[in-house]
């Protein structure tokens, strides 16, 4: 097993929602805080998004439309991550538990097609703040060098992508030097563990 130490740190207000319990607040945080299958669900979204161009993604969620894609063989996303029918994925994610501080905030829908507040549309969403950090730690479980080079294209992808309900991140692996001594660090996986060594967008 590898294992790829992560902290992330928001960049906006964040919030993981919680479903839609009656309560004061229209958006919740999530009980449970940050839950590993959120994490994981925003590396898989942003690397099918940013795919690298030797790798397959087929980008889809319908579990019947997968199928489809996948008549000749899964693409490489779905095998590192899984898929109906699959079995296990390659790897489960660990979130290091925290004290959350949560804030609220009040905001206004927006009409996708004018740009213009929607009427009647403020509504609160607990969030926390900018600057926000925790711990994750993803732990590949499989023997394919090439998809934990996409493991690590994932943490890539998700710098440019949402996590949450559409908050941004910035995140950096803190234990380069010892993945590579538990895999074949060629020169692909050598400059993607440099890239992701330090806060893309600064501490």
């Amino acid at each position: 097993m590898i294992k790829v130490e992560v902290i992330f740190k928001s960049l906006s207000a964040l919030t993981i929602a919680g479903g839609s319990k009656v309560g004061a607040v229209d958006v919740p945080f999530n009980e449970l805080g940050i839950p590993p299958s959120s994490v994981k669900g925003a590396l898989r979204t942003a690397v099918s998004r940013y795919t690298p161009s030797n790798f397959t993604a087929c980008s889809e969620v319908n579990p019947d439309m997968m199928r489809s894609k996948h008549a000749s063989g899964p693409c490489d996303v779905c095998k590192l991550f899984g898929y109906p029918g699959s079995g296990e994925s390659c790897f489960y994610v660990e979130v290091e538990g925290v004290q959350l501080e949560k804030y609220l905030l009040t905001r206004v829908a927006i009409e996708d097609k004018t740009q213009k507040a929607k009427e009647g549309s403020l509504f609160t969403q607990e969030v926390l703040r900018p600057g926000f950090q925790f711990k994750a730690t993803l732990n590949y479980t499989c023997e394919d060098p090439r998809l934990f080079k996409l493991l690590l294209y994932s943490l890539l992808s998700l710098r440019l992508w949402r996590f949450g309900r559409n908050g941004m991140v910035d995140l950096k692996v803190t234990n380069p030097e010892q993945i590579c001594k538990s895999t074949s660090c060629d020169n692909e996986l050598k400059t993607v563990l440099s890239s992701l060594s330090n806060f893309l967008w600064g501490d």
